[in-house]
C-alpha cells in the first residue's frame, strides 16, 4: 500500500536528468568524475551552496561546486577514497547560506553515473555487482544503500558474475531475499516513486509473467505467496534449471 510522504522542510527534489554525472576510470589511478548540473528551474536562492557527494557503502567524499548562480567545479575531482568506479553513487545537495544556514534546500540522491564510454541507451542494472572483502563467503547482498550483489574480491569476480551456473543459483535467491527484506525490514514504498529502489523491485516482480500486482502491505500470507510466484517466474524466464544442467553435465563429462 503506498504511503504518503511529507516534506517538512520543503526540500526540492532535483530530477536526475538535471544532475548528470560522468565517471572516468584511469589506469593505475583512482577514477575522476564530471558533473553537469542544471538548477535554474528550481527557484533556489542564488547564493545557495552546491555540493556533489560520492559514496559507496561506508566510503564518502564531498566536493564543493560553488553557488547556484555560479556553479564552479573544483579542479580536482579525483575519487581518491575509491579503488575503482564499481558501485559508486552520487548525490547533489544545495544548502542555504542565509537564515538557517546549512539547511538543505534541494537534493538529488542515488545518482548512478554514466561512464565516459557509455552510450545513451545503456540500462542501469537492477542489481549492480561489486567486488568486496567477504572472507570465506562467495557472495552476499549489501543493503547499505540500494541493493548490491557483492562477490568475493579474491575471485575473478567479473567472470563469476557472468557465469551461467552462478546466475542460475544466485539470482533467484537474491531476488527472493530482496523482496523478503522489503516486506519485513523496510518502509513499504510509494510505487509511483521512480527513484525508490523498493518500488523498482516490486514493479519488476509485478512485470513477470503471471505474477500480477503485489498484495496489500498488511496481508503477509498473499505477499509470501507472491514472492514465491515471482521467484519461480524469474527462474523460468532466466532458464535457471537449463543453465545449471548445462554446467552440471559439462563438468561431469570432463
Amino acid at each position: 500500500m503506498p504511503i504518503n510522504r511529507l516534506n517538512y522542510t520543503n526540500r526540492r527534489r532535483i530530477n536526475h536528468r538535471d544532475a548528470r554525472i560522468v565517471i572516468r576510470e584511469r589506469e593505475n589511478s583512482p577514477p575522476e568524475f564530471d558533473a553537469h548540473l542544471k538548477l535554474g528551474d528550481y527557484k533556489l536562492p542564488a547564493d545557495a551552496l552546491v555540493f556533489v557527494e560520492a559514496y559507496r557503502q561506508t566510503r564518502w567524499m564531498r566536493f564543493a561546486f560553488g553557488e547556484v548562480r555560479a556553479i564552479v567545479p573544483p579542479v580536482d575531482r579525483t575519487l581518491s577514497e575509491f579503488d575503482s568506479a564499481e558501485g559508486i553513487q552520487f548525490r547533489v545537495r544545495v544548502t542555504s547560506t542565509s537564515g538557517r544556514k546549512g539547511v538543505m534546500l534541494a537534493e538529488a540522491d542515488k545518482i548512478r553515473p554514466k561512464r565516459s564510454d557509455d552510450t545513451d541507451d545503456e540500462r542501469v542494472p537492477l542489481l549492480p555487482v561489486q567486488p568486496a572483502e567477504l572472507g570465506h563467503l562467495v557472495w552476499k547482498l549489501d543493503f547499505t544503500s540500494d541493493p548490491v550483489l557483492l562477490i568475493n574480491k579474491s575471485l575473478d569476480w567479473r567472470a563469476v558474475a557472468s557465469s551461467p551456473s552462478f546466475r542460475s543459483l544466485v539470482c533467484p535467491a537474491a531476488l527472493r531475499e530482496v523482496l523478503i527484506r522489503i516486506r519485513f525490514e523496510e518502509v513499504y514504498p510509494d510505487l509511483d516513486d521512480p527513484e525508490d529502489w523498493k518500488a523498482k523491485w516490486i514493479l519488476f516482480g509485478s512485470s513477470l509473467p503471471g505474477c500480477g500486482d503485489v498484495p496489500e502491505e498488511e496481508d503477509w500470507d498473499p505477499f509470501e505467496e507472491w514472492i514465491e510466484m515471482v521467484t519461480e517466474a524469474f527462474a523460468s524466464q532466466a532458464n535457471s534449471i537449463g543453465l545449471f544442467n548445462e554446467h552440471w553435465h559439462g563438468e561431469a563429462s570432463r
